[in-house]
């Protein structure tokens, strides 16, 4: 593993810019710039560098799953494949250096992508004031058949006040 501190500081300051302040980095670019580093990610950087990857993945993964189900968003498509490709490497990495953490971190990056899908819901339903009153009924209906049990009828009901009909999430 590296341990030069400044090359470190100057990968996460470029990966920091890269992404500061906008979403929808292309994972080209993410990994031309890990490539351009030295060949590995410093272990005390890796976690920051996951969450960068999930951050940009959620992203992507909302826009895929928001985009009409007729005329579904492919470069959403794409860019969530190569994303997914891209945190799975760096998780995996992170994992087999620092045992035991392997479910706690699965936990933390779902929460983190869930997110950004709870945020295009929100966003979606800002206009429409029935599916946003419907949409906290129903999901706290969810979170209570969850606790009772029924876990696979929760998430269907879930994802049915998340997404809108008509979306590659729901068509």
């Amino acid at each position: 593993m590296n341990t030069d501190p400044s090359s470190e500081s100057d990968l996460l300051s470029r990966l920091g810019a890269l992404t500061s302040g906008c979403m929808g980095v292309q994972y080209l670019e993410f990994e031309r710039i890990l490539r351009e580093g030295d060949s590995s990610i410093p272990l005390t950087s890796l976690h920051q560098v996951l969450n960068l990857a999930c951050d940009q993945l959620g992203f992507w993964q909302a826009e895929w799953l928001f985009s009409p189900a007729d005329t579904p968003n492919t470069v959403a498509k794409t860019e969530m494949e190569g994303w997914q490709i891209m945190w799975r490497g760096i998780f995996d990495t992170l994992v087999e250096n620092v045992p035991g953490t392997k479910d706690s971190l699965e936990r933390e990056q779902n929460l983190k992508l869930l997110q950004h899908s709870l945020q295009r819901g929100v966003e979606y339903n800002q206009t429409r004031p029935v599916r946003k009153i419907a949409a906290a009924i129903f999901s706290q209906v969810s979170f209570a058949l969850n606790k009772v049990g029924l876990a696979s009828s929760a998430r269907g009901l879930y994802e049915w006040c998340l997404y809108p009909k008509g979306t590659v999430a729901r068509p």
